[in-house]
Parts: C-alpha cells; sequence; structure tokens
C-alpha cells in the first residue's frame, strides 16, 4: 500500500442502517476564561441527584455549590435526569399494576385517566320549625332578646352580670 496515499473514508452500504446513540444534553465546556477556578462537580452525582427529583436547593445543598452554578454548568444534564427518573418511577409503578396491585390500579386511572371517587353530596337540613314562645316566661324572654343582642355571651358569668 503507498504511504502517500490518503485513506479511503468508510462509506455506507446502500440499504444498510446504522443505530445511532441519542446524543448526551449539551453541556457548555468548561474553560475558565479568568476569575475564580471552577469548582469540581461530578457530573454523574447531578444527573443522580437530578434522577430522583431532587430540587436544586438541595442539589446545591448536596454539591456545596450555588443553584446558579448547577443552572449555567449543568442545565442539560439536570434536565436530562429528571427526565430518565420520572420514566423509571412510571416504569415501576406499572409493573406493580401489571403484578396486580389494585391500590396503584385506582391511583393510576385517577391520575392517567382523570377517573374519580363518587362523593355523594346531598346535605339534608332539618325543616325549619316554628318556636313556640308561649311556653316561657318573661324574664327567660328577656333573657333569650337579650342574648340576641349581646350575641353569645363568652361565659356563663357574664350572663348572669347581664340580669
Amino acid at each position: 500500500m503507498d504511504e502517500n496515499k490518503p485513506p479511503k473514508k468508510n462509506r455506507k452500504k446502500a440499504g444498510e442502517l446504522k443505530l445511532v446513540e441519542p446524543n448526551p444534553p449539551e453541556q457548555k465546556p468548561e474553560v475558565n476564561l479568568g476569575g475564580r477556578p471552577l469548582k469540581p462537580i461530578d457530573p454523574e452525582i447531578v444527573r443522580n441527584l437530578a434522577m430522583i427529583q431532587c430540587t436544586m436547593p438541595e442539589m446545591a445543598a448536596v454539591l456545596d455549590c450555588s443553584e446558579d452554578t448547577l443552572k449555567r454548568r449543568f442545565a442539560g444534564i439536570i434536565k436530562e435526569g429528571q427526565n430518565v427518573g420520572k420514566s423509571s418511577l412510571r416504569r415501576h409503578m406499572w409493573k406493580k399494576v401489571e403484578g396486580g396491585n389494585v391500590v396503584m390500579m385506582i391511583w393510576l386511572s385517577k391520575q392517567i385517566l382523570g377517573m374519580r371517587d363518587k362523593v355523594d353530596q346531598k346535605f339534608e337540613l332539618p325543616m325549619p320549625h316554628e318556636i313556640d314562645y308561649s311556653k316561657y316566661t318573661d324574664e327567660e324572654l328577656a333573657q333569650l332578646e337579650k342574648l340576641v343582642k349581646l350575641g353569645q355571651p363568652e361565659s356563663v358569668e357574664e350572663l348572669d352580670a347581664t340580669n
């Protein structure tokens, strides 16, 4: 083989499909253009925290950095980790349903299908009735009138003091 010839490029054969892994989320290159050196933070830890749906303040506390640092340097990794965590949780929930877990079936049917428990909200109010004031003495009626004017007394002593 001649060493002066450029190497041949690999070309796809007609009809041949190539499986391609999805590209990892875009991450800005960590180039320090001056200023304080970048704090070393393991992207895999960031991803794992995002997978278990940690909030930004929780991740920042665990990694001992600011939320702004996480957003600026790891936004793509965090989003991808959150999505992987959600799909993993959904997969485990679905396995429970397939295994016959009735509670999970009911919960998912409410969440995904919008089903609701039927709640009977009939309220029966007592029929209003006439009060026969003739059986009360004049003193009792006067006391009742004072209560209506004053409102509910705070104590029995306050009621006695108004007599």
